[in-house]
């Protein structure tokens, strides 16, 4: 596990960024997998594989950032570093052959995720969204200063209080991206879904075509199995029948109730057949920082305000944590 993590920090972190900061990440990933085993060997796994995806979805914020003109003078390039620890990794590679299966099944993983991002900015930063007073709509997400890290995507619990306590939003959700296994009468095939919490339609201020979205009640964890569908895999696998609502898929094996369509414009970042219950556990052990944020401000809020408003909501997590 921990050559996988160190692998994966020399493959796609920033060069800088490992030289200050490689050594720590690496000891708390081994302290919080640890931490984890001793619950069981499924959590240890899932505590290292959210560690390593971290590494892959963080990796493009990180090169990005250190590519503006501020960082334009250093000697080397952040892609060029980068090409260059690709060389060097493959090499290395080449000389340990054993460990080839394992390592090569983890990058796949963090392709797709690298792929994930990649999308995800281009829906964010160069279409206009397609929702009502979209200019209201701001992406959040957390940072590490102490790492010099301006994201690390969101941890569940923080969440739960930012949304409490920021009153400078009118709402806000998190989401996370992924695939699962649909089946049904028609066939089966993998198709795009979003994991979110429940006030995900009430940010993006979109009606349901059919049906409704899923109550705060259904997006808990062991919450009832229930799905909203897209409008295209509603016009695909069932030709626009009027009685969708109630029917049921089978999703990664598990019968899923259709509790409601979204229209097109709701297809946010894009492609996205399917939205399920994202289910976070505001009491959840450890720190996972997986989801992604989206919120919308109150109208007449800037920008500022809003930053103040969620550090404002965050002071209490502080005060938690350092007791």
């Amino acid at each position: 596990m921990r050559f996988l993590y160190r692998f994966l920090l020399r493959l796609f972190l920033p060069r800088s960024l490992r030289d200050t900061h490689g050594a720590e990440m690496e000891q708390l990933f081994v302290e919080q997998v640890g931490e984890a085993r001793g619950r069981g060997l499924p959590a240890a796994v899932r505590s290292a594989l959210g560690g390593m995806s971290d590494v892959a979805t963080r990796a493009p914020r990180e090169h990005w950032n250190r590519s503006g003109p501020v960082h334009s003078q250093n000697k080397e390039h952040p892609v060029q570093s980068f090409l260059i620890d690709l060389r060097q990794t493959f090499r290395s590679f080449a000389r340990r052959p054993a460990a080839t299966a394992a390592v090569v099944a983890t990058l796949t993983l963090a392709v797709a995720a690298n792929t994930t991002v990649f999308a995800l900015l281009d829906a964010t930063f160069r279409r206009s969204f397609p929702f009502p007073n979209a200019e209201r709509m701001v992406s959040l997400n957390e940072k590490a200063p102490k790492w010099n890290l301006t994201f690390t995507n969101i941890n569940y619990p923080d969440f739960v209080a930012w949304r409490e306590k920021a009153k400078a939003f009118e709402s806000m959700a998190l989401y996370e991206g992924g695939s699962a296994n649909l089946a049904d009468a028609n066939g089966a095939e993998r198709l795009r879904v979003l994991r979110v919490t429940h006030d995900f339609a009430t940010v993006l201020q979109v009606p349901l075509e059919r049906g409704r979205m899923f109550s705060d009640s259904e997006d808990v964890p062991h919450g009832p199995n229930v799905v909203v569908i897209g409008h295209a895999l509603w016009k695909s696998r069932f030709a626009g029948a009027l009685d969708v609502v109630g029917k049921e898929l089978r999703i990664d094996g598990a019968p899923h109730t259709i509790i409601g369509v979204f229209p097109p414009q709701a297809n946010f970042p894009s492609d996205v057949a399917m939205w399920l219950p994202l289910r976070g556990n505001p009491r959840q052990q450890g720190e996972s920082y997986s989801s992604d944020g989206i919120g919308r401000l109150r109208a007449g809020v800037t920008l500022t305000q809003a930053e103040r408003s969620l550090l404002d909501a965050h002071a209490s997590i502080w005060a938690t944590k350092d007791t």
